[in-house]
């Protein structure tokens, strides 16, 4: 990205130079300070890209990937807000609509001895969940977000894990029976993510072989998904933990230039 960004500029030549000087001129300070900020300018439309991610090299080489396959936010701000919109109003009117079903057709759930609670409770609530968030990804489609193949993965496999929960609570599953089915869904998640994106040896700061990475994301992965099974049982504190992860990684995934990922995480959050 870096030598095709120098090739553009030098491409570029004395026009776009005179005309960035023109709409970006010196100021007091360094003569250096002043060069990286025209530079980054010529390249900055040079790529048609935003300035954003001008100087940012990951974000630079994940809009080219963007540029390559089509991916990305292409209707702008309505289409972010229609689909913000559209995940917290679904997931309510959803779960209500489950809620009155669940009542309805006795799918209740006893106090047990590891209950929080002291009533029977209507069970399989996170069917409005992943349906809003289906829905909201759709709104967002139709609005002109394009989703990368890995998200329709990532929705497939939560609805795997979302019928297998409910089938759970219906017919009271095998463990070992739910637990190869989380380690399949984890495994096939690991590789797809994988495959989609360019694998790094570093983890974290330290050089780690992806042959050793893999395994231990599928075991993080099945750890998180048993933790959520235990949360769930608590009012409130599974929506609260997937609330701050999906804000939180909506903003470390802003941070670093990728905005499709941002508003996957955000969708979650608010569904």
């Amino acid at each position: 990205v870096a030598s095709r960004a120098g090739q553009t500029g030098a491409r570029c030549g004395e026009p776009r130079l005179a005309m960035a000087r023109s709409r970006f001129p010196a100021r007091s300070g360094s003569a250096a300070g002043t060069g990286v900020q025209l530079r980054q300018a010529v390249r900055c439309r040079a790529l048609r890209q935003p300035r954003a991610f001008a100087g940012n090299r990951l974000g630079a080489a994940r809009y080219a990937g963007y540029r390559r396959t089509g991916h990305g936010v292409r209707g702008g701000g309505p289409s972010v807000i229609a689909a913000m919109l559209s995940a917290p109003l679904a997931a309510a009117l959803l779960c209500a609509l489950w809620l009155q079903l669940a009542r309805r057709g006795r799918w209740l759930d006893s106090p047990g001895q590891r209950s929080s609670h002291s009533l029977p409770t209507a069970s399989g609530g996170g069917v409005g969940i992943i349906l809003a968030l289906a829905l909201a990804t759709a709104v967002a489609a139709q609005a002109g977000v394009v989703w990368p193949p890995v998200y329709g993965i990532l929705l497939g496999l939560a609805v795997l894990l979302m019928l297998v929960g409910l089938l759970d609570d219906r017919y009271n599953l095998p463990a070992r029976l739910r637990l190869g089915v989380y380690c399949a869904v984890c495994a096939l998640l690991v590789t797809a993510v994988f495959a989609a994106a360019p694998a790094s040896d570093v983890l974290f700061g330290v050089a780690v072989p992806l042959w050793v990475q893999a395994p231990l994301l599928v075991l993080a992965l099945l750890w998180l998904v048993n933790l959520y099974n235990f949360m769930d049982g608590i009012d409130g504190l599974a929506t609260l933990q997937a609330f701050l992860a999906g804000m939180g990684g909506g903003l470390l995934a802003l941070l670093a230039g990728d905005v499709t990922l941002a508003l996957m995480c955000v969708l979650l959050a608010l569904s």
